[in-house]
């Protein structure tokens, strides 16, 4: 009887440390998982830069917080005025235009998202080169909209939206999404286009900062 207690017993130590095996293999693979999908981004995010260093001096930072708030659609990133940022520089990453900087401090600064209230900026149709303002719809399913677009405007549904320049904020041709849907207002003059963006701002963890415009300030 003792013995077979005794060997209970050891099962359990037995199947204890196997338990511990392998949550500790789990965790080597979630750390190796989770690196290689770091890799991904910025091998993407250093080939975005290398792509853009004739047009922009940028820097690179990453995503520290995010604003929970309904009302604001900000995000915080780990870089500040120690490091060259001042208010109203944009904001991108290698699929398209996120907002631009709010309240900068010395080493953190806050990221107004196009999709916040006071996130609008100049865009036009890339393939008309037809001009409108983009701005949030409240909506989370299809959160942008171009707006004060003439009823006979030529805009149609999967037309790539871009910055237009205007503003003084974005530079030109940086995307901003594409169309989805394209509405008639009330008042039958105009219309509005209904805009997916290409970021994912559920998913953003590292972002460029747009210094300035090589040849510019």
């Amino acid at each position: 009887m003792v013995d077979r207690v005794a060997h209970y017993h050891q099962l359990q130590l037995e199947n204890e440390a196997l338990r511990q095996q392998l949550a500790e293999l789990e965790r080597r693979v979630q750390l190796t998982e989770e690196y290689r999908l770091e890799n991904i981004r910025l091998r993407a995010m250093l080939n975005f830069g290398e792509n853009l260093a004739d047009h922009f001096d940028m820097l690179a930072a990453r995503v520290v917080a995010r604003n929970p708030s309904n009302w604001r659609q900000t995000l915080t990133i780990d870089r500040g005025r120690n490091h060259g940022l001042r208010e109203g520089m944009a904001v991108i990453t290698p699929k398209g235009v996120v907002g631009r900087l709010g309240t900068v401090g010395e080493r953190s600064a806050e990221v107004v998202l196009i999709l916040d209230h006071e996130g609008a900026l100049g865009g036009m149709i890339q393939s008309t080169r037809f001009p409108g303002i983009v701005e949030s719809t409240g909506d989370k399913d299809i959160p942008l909209q171009m707006i004060q677009l003439p009823h006979d405007s030529p805009v149609k549904e999967n037309q790539t939206v871009i910055t237009s320049g205007l503003g003084g904020i974005f530079p030109k041709g940086l995307r901003i999404g594409y169309v989805v849907e394209v509405v008639d207002e009330p008042n039958g003059l105009m219309k509005k286009a209904l805009i997916m963006p290409f970021v994912d701002f559920d998913r953003i963890e590292e972002v460029f900062v747009i210094l300035s415009e090589k040849g510019g300030e």
